[in-house]
């Protein structure tokens, strides 16, 4: 929940966000009532490639955008081979991303705020960690956001 910080019960503080589209990649993931149609393989390349454009913007727009500081990523996250190439891309520590993937499966958009929640239930935040929000969504769009927990 998204609060001033005078009426905040959890101290955690929003730094800043940006965000990225690359529209021109609407046609790879079509969703209808009664099926989706995907072209997975270009919809992976693609969403990598507009992550790592986003994570550059984040690096010169967001204070303490960097892979060592930052404590913890909660990733929207598909699958081993998505994360795999997005690590990779981005330069980032493996063992900082909280995956939960492997027991929930895809989750979609919901992943990254389940994440965030179980890292949070598990340990793995501690007041004062920098935590690094990152969504990807398949029409597509990317954003990155900065949080003090």
């Amino acid at each position: 929940l998204l609060t001033h910080e005078r009426r905040s019960r959890s101290g955690h503080r929003l730094n800043g966000v940006v965000t990225l589209a690359a529209t021109q990649y609407n046609h790879l993931c079509l969703g209808q009532p009664d099926y989706m149609k995907t072209d997975a393989s270009a919809l992976m390349h693609a969403g990598v490639e507009l992550a790592a454009a986003t994570w550059h913007l984040a690096q010169e727009t967001l204070p303490n955008w960097s892979d060592r500081q930052i404590a913890l990523y909660a990733p929207h996250q598909v699958g081993a081979r998505h994360m795999a190439a997005v690590t990779k891309a981005l330069g980032i520590t493996p063992a900082k991303l909280f995956l939960n993937f492997p027991t929930l499966g895809n989750v979609g958009p919901a992943a990254l705020p389940i994440s965030l929640a179980q890292a949070a239930e598990a340990g793995r935040l501690r007041p004062g960690d920098h935590v690094g929000l990152l969504g990807i969504g398949s029409g597509l769009n990317c954003s990155m956001m900065s949080v003090t927990w």
